[in-house]
């Protein structure tokens, strides 16, 4: 049995919350919420979607493969609960990073700026 079949209720009762959460942002966008707490709870949405996939990683790395009973030529748990300790750091680096949007430069020349200063430079002086 799949660990996602045994863990059922447990799995949705997570994605429960998680909807519960989404909603949450939903509802708070609708009133006109700003944006510091539609930030606060998209950040919480997101952490609880990192914290579900850690778990799923983890019962399936376990699961599949390290389970020796059921698959006697199986990973060393030694180096699976390795796996399992930098994926868990970086689902929370992923749901910890700020969101930074990226710059977007500015033009470094209007286009008709442009054009109007090189049509002046064309010119020559008047008397």
């Amino acid at each position: 049995m799949s660990h996602t079949i045994r863990d059922q209720k447990k799995l949705l009762a997570r994605v429960r919350r998680i909807r519960g959460q989404v909603e949450g942002i939903e509802r708070a966008l609708e009133s006109q919420a700003g944006c510091e707490p539609v930030m606060h709870l998209i950040a919480g949405a997101r952490g609880a979607m990192a914290g579900l996939m850690a778990e799923i990683v983890e019962d399936h790395v376990r699961s599949h493969l390290v389970d020796a009973g059921k698959h006697p030529g199986a990973l060393n748990t030694r180096p699976a609960d390795s796996l399992l300790d930098v994926v868990r750091s970086y689902l929370k680096v992923i749901a910890a990073m700020p969101i930074v949007p990226t710059p977007v430069p500015a033009p470094l020349h209007n286009h008709l700026f442009l054009g109007e200063t090189h049509r002046q430079s064309e010119r020559k002086p008047g008397p």
